[in-house]
């Protein structure tokens, strides 16, 4: 998909570089990738921002879209809000925003009502549901507790001057803001069950046009199944028309005239 739409795109005069990062594809480098944290660490972050360094002069002065699939996508958002050369991201299938260790735990954690039924007993009985999942799940809820009531116990420690404790700022919405204040365009593409959309439409995130951000913009590719890598051609035909609308969306907000 992505020779298809730099090629596409090559023949509109904007360039695109392509590129596998540290120990992915075949570039050198660890690649003990077995673990989803893996994945995202601040080392792919900053291998991206190399790789437009050594881009030379002529593209210096060149508005950049970031773009990527699933960790990808995290790399791209992360690039755009590190670095001013980037201008705007384009993220598919995301499969978070702001990293947690605790993330996938966190998500099986909503469905902690499942540890209650009979049912889900019999399953582990029977092998269908590894025992070691509910305690992953029961532990990771026990450490956000603590972190929770200390986290409460700090702020109250710290309070204002009239005593009152500060309001925690979500780290989704501060990322947003960032992206915001900065000047940056985001665009999040979904396909199917994914669960970063599920979190944003449950936080009320989801609501387009958005008067707190403007200049984030999101889109359902396709809403049927589970189609995270796109291996369906009718699904990536539909991605990359969307892609195409973003990219000229971010190539005509990132010109002269709409900044003037």
């Amino acid at each position: 998909m992505w020779v298809e739409l730099a090629r596409r795109w090559a023949a509109r005069s904007v360039a695109s570089l392509r590129l596998d990062l540290p120990g992915i594809g075949e570039a050198a480098g660890d690649d003990d990738l077995r673990a989803d944290a893996a994945f995202y660490r601040p080392l792919y972050v900053e291998a991206s921002r190399q790789a437009l360094s050594e881009l030379g002069p002529d593209y210096a002065q060149l508005p950049v879209a970031s773009m990527g699939l699933c960790s990808g996508a995290w790399w791209s958002i992360e690039l755009a809000d590190q670095d001013p050369r980037v201008q705007a991201a384009i993220a598919l299938n995301a499969r978070a925003l702001v990293w947690d260790t605790d993330l996938h735990v966190d998500r099986d954690a909503r469905k902690v009502s499942y540890l209650l039924k009979a049912s889900t007993y019999k399953r582990v009985l029977h092998g269908d549901l590894p025992l070691s999942r509910g305690v992953e799940i029961a532990q990771a809820l026990l450490r956000k507790a603590v972190e929770k009531v200390k986290g409460l116990l700090d702020r109250g420690a710290k309070g204002d001057a009239t005593g009152a404790a500060p309001t925690a700022v979500d780290p989704t919405d501060a990322l947003f803001d960032r992206l915001r204040d900065d000047g940056k365009v985001t665009t999040l593409l979904f396909t199917g069950n994914e669960p970063v959309l599920d979190e944003l439409r449950r936080a009320g995130r989801a609501e387009q046009p958005s008067d707190r951000w403007p200049a984030l913009h999101l889109g359902l590719v396709t809403a049927i199944g589970d189609v995270h890598t796109l291996h369906p051609v009718a699904v990536q035909r539909a991605a990359h028309d969307h892609l195409d609308e973003a990219i000229a969306r971010d190539l005509r907000l990132s010109s002269p005239a709409a900044r003037s």
